[in-house]
């Protein structure tokens, strides 16, 4: 593990990583991988405020076990070329709630990167999963995709350099770091109550 974190292999750009559509090759995989993380909404994937007091991780991890078959089945990691790109989008979805079993997760995380270096998964899917690893591991994280909901906040977890970290997200494919916690606000915190009307002013 020291290894895998020590200095990575540099991803390509993520204009590199971009290809052409292709007919599915497995598309009883890809229906697979989507039909799972669509129904993952009413369980790990429920918006912060929707989720119970104690969370399930039952169905995370069925769904991660479902994922180490496939890639079994493929011997490798289903990319683009095999399952599409929402295929390949479910499946690093998959993955990155795997937190049940971290040394799986770097497993995952090396199956992904030899997809990336490929040009069947892109730089950002891969820079999230190598993120999540980092922080799961207890170390910051180079391209602050990982955020944590602390006191009804969402934050950014610890990244190892601030100063370089629009550099290194542009490069990856990634947006501003801004837009994406902007977007996780929206999903994960409940909205502000609606205005009350006081004798036809608005409240203090």
């Amino acid at each position: 593990m020291r290894t895998l974190f020590a200095r990575p292999t540099p991803p390509p750009t993520a204009a590199s990583t971009s290809g052409a559509a292709q007919p599915l090759a497995h598309p009883d995989i890809a229906q697979d991988l989507v039909s799972r993380v669509a129904d993952a909404v009413k369980t790990w994937r429920a918006p912060a405020h929707q989720r119970g007091a104690v969370e399930d991780a039952a169905p995370a991890a069925q769904d991660a076990q479902a994922l180490r078959r496939i890639i079994e089945r493929l011997g490798r990691w289903p990319g683009r070329s095999l399952v599409g790109d929402a295929g390949c989008e479910a499946a690093v979805v998959i993955a990155l709630n795997s937190d049940h079993d971290l040394n799986f997760q770097i497993t995952l995380l090396r199956s992904l990167h030899a997809a990336m270096r490929h040009g069947d998964a892109t730089t950002a899917q891969w820079a999230r999963l190598y993120d999540r690893c980092l922080v799961r591991s207890g170390r910051p994280q180079q391209y602050g995709t990982q955020y944590r909901l602390h006191d009804g906040q969402i934050e950014m977890c610890p990244v190892d350099d601030p100063e370089a970290l629009e550099t290194l997200r542009a490069r990856a494919g990634l947006p501003p770091h801004q837009d994406r916690r902007a977007a996780l606000e929206r999903r994960h915190l409940l909205p502000d109550p609606p205005t009350v009307l006081l004798n036809g002013s608005r409240a203090a």
